[in-house]
């Protein structure tokens, strides 16, 4: 596989692998790590089908911004350790900022009284992209190469 059909079907699965990984992810911690949920399952998976569509467009973001970093957008044929590093810290640091801003600035939600808070951030959410990235990079590097 080459060129630009090669680049699509990669950003393709950039994209679609993430919004899996991360409607798991919001479907096994919001029910109990936050506060403040009290939807019908409609609303409630109309809800985590949209979060999970902005976390695989945050992880697409990462993807772009390491293709730029390494000046390589096929990095994730051959993920290494500093890709790894790049993709983790990126997502901490993107969560970090759409978490302190949802929770403190527009206060959109509220942590429940189980989910553990590393500098007034939830946890769950704080990694959550981070690994779901690595996830993703990683699904797509294996499929795709």
């Amino acid at each position: 596989m080459k060129g630009s059909g090669e680049f699509a079907l990669t950003v393709g699965l950039t994209f679609l692998s993430p919004y899996l990984f991360n409607f798991i992810w919001e479907s096994a911690h919001s029910v109990w790590l936050y506060g403040d949920h009290d939807f019908n399952a409609d609303r409630y998976v109309r809800m985590v089908g949209y979060v999970s569509t902005v976390d695989a467009v945050l992880v697409l973001g990462i993807f772009f911004f390491i293709s730029v970093a390494w000046r390589n957008a096929f990095w994730i044929k051959r993920m290494n350790f500093m890709h790894a590093l790049a993709v983790l810290l990126s997502g901490v640091l993107v969560s970090g900022i759409v978490e302190y801003r949802a929770v403190y600035v527009l206060k959109e939600w509220s942590y429940g009284p189980n989910m553990p808070i590393l500098l007034g951030i939830g946890l769950s959410p704080l990694v959550q992209i981070g690994i779901t990235g690595l996830l993703a990079f990683w699904l797509t590097g294996r499929l795709l190469y």
